[in-house]
C-alpha cells in the first residue's frame, strides 16, 4: 500500500472540471492523459475503491492499495503491455522530484 496526496489539489476546482473531463473522455489519444489525470479519474470512480481511495479527501490524500492491478490498467489505457508498478513507479518518482504528487510518511 502507498499513500500519497496531489501537491496543489483542491477537491473544488477539480470537481468542478470532471464534468467536463467527462465530455472529454471519449475523445482522447493514446499520449494525451497524463498518470495524474488518470489517477484522479480512478479515485473519482467508485468502482475502484478496492484499487486506489482517498484518505483525507479535503488535502488531496490518497493511497494506491493494489498498485500492480493500477499500473495494469495505466499500461492497458497507454498500450503498453509490459507495464508493471516497477515502471509505475519510476513516473511517480519523477512527480516526487517535480512537486506534483509527495510520498506521505508513515
Amino acid at each position: 500500500m502507498l499513500i500519497l496526496f496531489f501537491s496543489n489539489f483542491i477537491s473544488t476546482e477539480h470537481t468542478e472540471q470532471s464534468n467536463s473531463k467527462k465530455e472529454q473522455k471519449q475523445t482522447r489519444y493514446k499520449n494525451t492523459i497524463h498518470l495524474w489525470e488518470f489517477l484522479l479519474e480512478l479515485l473519482e470512480d467508485e468502482r475502484y475503491i478496492s484499487l486506489i481511495s482517498w484518505t483525507r479527501k479535503e488535502e488531496g490524500e490518497f493511497k494506491i492499495k493494489r498498485q500492480e492491478e493500477v499500473a495494469r490498467r495505466w499500461g492497458r489505457l497507454k498500450q503498453r503491455a509490459g507495464m508493471n508498478y516497477d515502471k509505475l513507479s519510476r513516473a511517480l518518482r519523477y512527480y516526487y522530484q517535480k512537486g506534483i504528487i509527495k510520498k506521505v510518511s508513515i
